[in-house]
């Protein structure tokens, strides 16, 4: 009896200790994925998007997001990155940034679309950073074109 306890408990302790491992390891890193800026003299708190997945994902399919939180995208150069709402439940103001934080230009108020064609939103001026914030955002602070965002 005490050879199948043993047994047992050799057996079902690596399995125990794998799985508590693997819950662990699946926690997000904040640290790594989250942006500080400072907007208009407000902290935002803003998830980072660098990757293809990351980016072509963006906010779909969110049904709530936080008064001074959204989603930062990063990219490598300066270009007329181009934004869309499909499947995208929360209306958006959209930022477009150059490579120095400076407001290039602003989408506001840009309507949820759950339809199989959606409109796209392009900025005039290339930009290189694209901040989605809840749709008022913009006005509501008083940001305009010109402004900087201060990465923190």
């Amino acid at each position: 009896m005490k050879n199948k306890r043993a047994l047992a408990a050799l057996f079902f302790t690596p399995i125990i200790l794998l799985v508590f491992l693997a819950i662990l390891n699946n926690k997000p890193e904040a640290s790594h994925n989250i942006a500080s800026l400072i907007v208009s003299g407000v902290e935002v708190t803003a998830e980072i998007a660098d990757s293809p997945s990351e980016k072509m994902q963006g906010l779909m399919f969110r049904k709530t997001l936080g008064e001074n939180e959204g989603m930062f995208f990063i990219y490598e150069n300066e270009d007329y990155y181009s934004y869309w709402m499909k499947n995208t439940f929360i209306p958006l103001d959209l930022i477009w940034l150059d490579s120095d934080y400076t407001v290039v230009d602003i989408k506001t108020n840009a309507p949820p679309c759950l339809e199989e064609t959606c409109p796209s939103y392009k900025p005039a001026t290339p930009a290189r950073y694209v901040l989605e914030l809840n749709a008022g955002w913009s006005e509501k602070n008083s940001l305009k074109i010109g402004d900087k965002i201060e990465k923190k």
